[in-house]
């Protein structure tokens, strides 16, 4: 409001001035009688309105995030940004065989918890007859654990050497396919074989390439997969069966099992079977699906790209849905309304477009140093004019009213008691008015007749005149003229 003051004293000083000048440089000087020399302007009806300047852009009235909902690997990206899609279409897809994995594990440590409280419940009835048949049971599934990973090492081991084995064959063939090919070449160079045994031999030999290439993957997946993975789960049984036979231990040195013993071992349950739930959930959320009927406006993923649950990877937007974000000064903020009516304008298109202000958010968004306050408005767009993004200004219209009797603020006297002069028979007379609405080139008033003639300048006349003062209208004199 500071603001609108300092500006509408600047403009008062600016049309004073130059009036001022007018007069001077046309000779205005008083005239017989001291009568005064006024410029006037005829009190009309009209209509007055505020405004609130504020600009901003143009962006989604709906529009979604696209969140992931499960961490890993990007297995497969569905769309292309700018792709329309349906609610519910797939967008990417996470690898689910890490999970998969989690999934055969948990299913063992359920397995086995579910057996170790049994086992817990049994020797509490009868613990001191079972200790040793426990031990010797403990014993056993380690030995048989340990025997398991020696078999799956062995037949691993074997698997590999008859894999390498048949490579060394593949080899060997490829090289005879090989040279078998680069004769055939030579006789047929020398017109001693036909061209369809070169070809024969050339089939031949990528025959004999395939299947050495097709060895080659097969020994990779299993030295890199196979075996690992192998390997990894036999060891996790030694492991466990290692760690039974450690707890058995330990409950035999504590003599007999309590009851919280097998309230822990029912808790271990619990939470496999919660385990279990949690990863069966995350296989069935491994496809982000669109939240949204809409466009993809934004899609920062790619096939190959780890993600972490809840990452936003992209956006979805109801290119239908526009509407227009513009940032109001604190200072402003009170004048606007929901329901405001709002002119919109843009060097992106020619015509004004109308809008209305439907939210205006509670809290300040720090703009640089200034608080400013965000600002929606739905627009209507026939033409389809706007772009999302687009720079706008806005004017927002805060107050209106018509066929009220306007003033140029200059002509407004006083300080707090505010009047202004009016002609009458040729003088000056002082008409106390009430204001109403204000902007920077006019002023409602109330107190004067529509048709009266008020003075307005000059400012150096203006500022010391006297009711009563004899007048002459300058403003007339030059309709005459």
């Amino acid at each position: 409001m500071k603001k609108k003051i300092i500006i509408l004293i600047l403009i008062v000083a600016v049309i004073g001035s130059s009036i001022y000048m007018m007069n001077k440089k046309g000779g205005s000087k008083q005239v017989a009688g001291n009568v005064k020399l006024v410029k006037t302007v005829e009190a009309k009806p009209g209509e007055i309105m505020t405004r609130v300047l504020a600009d901003g852009n143009v962006t989604f009235e709906n529009d979604r995030d696209i969140k992931v909902k499960v961490s890993g690997l990007v297995e497969r990206v569905y769309i292309e940004e700018g792709d329309e899609v349906a609610e519910g279409e797939k967008i990417i897809k996470i690898d689910g065989d890490p999970l998969r994995d989690n999934l055969e594990l948990a299913r063992l440590s359920l397995k086995e918890a579910s057996k170790n409280y049994e086992t817990l419940v049994s020797n509490f009835k009868k613990q001191d007859k079972i200790n040793e048949l426990k031990l010797k049971e403990a014993r056993q599934n380690l030995e048989l654990a340990r025997l398991s990973l020696n078999k799956e090492k062995e037949s691993l081991e074997y698997k590999l050497k008859t894999l390498q084995d048949k490579i060394d064959d593949a080899k060997k063939a490829l090289d005879e396919a090989r040279k078998e090919w680069e004769k055939q070449k030579y006789l047929f160079q020398n017109k001693a074989v036909a061209e369809k045994a070169v070809k024969n031999a050339e089939k031949a030999y990528q025959t004999a390439q395939d299947n050495y290439e097709d060895l080659k993957e097969e020994l990779k997946y299993l030295e890199q997969k196979t075996i690992p993975r192998t390997i990894e789960l036999a060891n996790l049984e030694v492991g466990k069966a290692e760690n039974s036979l450690e707890l058995l231990k330990n409950s035999l040195e504590k003599s007999n099992i309590t009851e919280n013993d097998l309230e822990l071992a029912r808790i271990k349950i619990d939470r496999a079977k919660k385990n279990i739930a949690d990863i069966k959930e995350d296989l069935n959320r491994l496809e982000t699906l669109a939240p949204i009927t809409g466009t993809i406006v934004s899609l920062e993923i790619r096939e190959g790209d780890k993600v972490v649950e809840g990452t936003t990877v992209g956006k979805i937007a109801d290119l239908e849905s526009l509407l227009i974000e513009v940032m109001v000064d604190e200072v402003d903020v009170n004048e606007v309304a929901v329901g405001q009516s709002v002119t919109l304008t843009s060097d992106s298109f020619e015509d004004k477009l109308t809008g209305e202000v439907i939210k205006i958010d509670p809290v300040a968004t720090k703009v640089g140093n200034l608080n400013k306050y965000r600002t929606q408005i739905v627009v209507s767009d026939p033409e389809g004019v706007l772009k999302p993004g687009m720079f706008v200004n806005a004017e927002i219209v805060t107050s209106y009213k018509n066929n009220v009797i306007t003033l140029p603020p200059l002509a407004v006297l006083g300080d707090e008691d505010k009047y202004v002069y009016v002609v009458e028979d040729g003088k000056a007379v002082k008409r106390p008015v009430e204001l109403g609405l204000q902007n920077l080139t006019k002023v409602e008033v109330k107190g004067v007749k529509a048709g009266e003639r008020v003075i307005i300048g000059p400012f150096t006349v203006l500022k010391d005149l006297e009711p009563g003062t004899p007048v002459s209208d300058v403003t007339e004199r030059k309709k005459d003229k």
